[in-house]
């Protein structure tokens, strides 16, 4: 029996606390409960996450494995396209800093190179680790709210 699901404020902070770590672990735990409801191994192992590409594949595998398991109420698109917008938030930066950096790199390459390039990965560290959180939480709510409406066909006991 997998534990109980943790609640969207500790999915935020369990992200902070890892760095964005726990994304993998609830990844692994969130497709083990749907292998569990679906009583066969729908979703692929988790190691696919950390493979370029893999992680696309899986998150698929995962809303598809989702959508055949809450019975077409939460649709694999959705999923999918929720995980491709989070996990890509962090790119809508480059499009604002990219004139500083041209900047900087033309004639006024200093200390301020640094600083703009280290808080540019600062803050998309930051962003990425939000957007696995939101997804994360995301998923978690909706996956909650559909247990508690119909907790006998979108969790059967094992």
């Amino acid at each position: 029996m997998l534990p109980p699901a943790p609640s969207t404020k500790k999915i935020y902070l369990y992200h902070c606390l890892t760095l964005g770590f726990y994304f993998f672990y609830w990844c692994s735990h969130a497709g083990a409960d749907v292998n569990q409801s679906a009583r066969q191994k729908i979703v692929p192992s988790a190691w696919l996450l950390i493979l370029p590409g893999g992680n696309y594949w899986w998150m698929w595998q995962y809303g598809q494995a989702l959508d055949h398991v809450s019975y077409r109420r939460l649709k694999a698109a959705d999923t999918f396209l929720l995980y491709i917008i989070a996990s890509h938030a962090w790119l809508l930066l480059t499009f604002g800093f990219q004139p500083s950096f041209n900047w900087v790199s033309s004639d006024h390459f200093s200390s301020l190179a640094v600083v703009l390039l280290c808080g540019y990965l600062a803050l998309c560290l930051i962003l990425q680790i939000v957007g696995a959180a939101f997804f994360c939480a995301t998923m978690q709510r909706k996956i909650n709210a559909l247990r508690q409406t119909s907790p006998a066909t979108a969790h059967p006991a094992s």
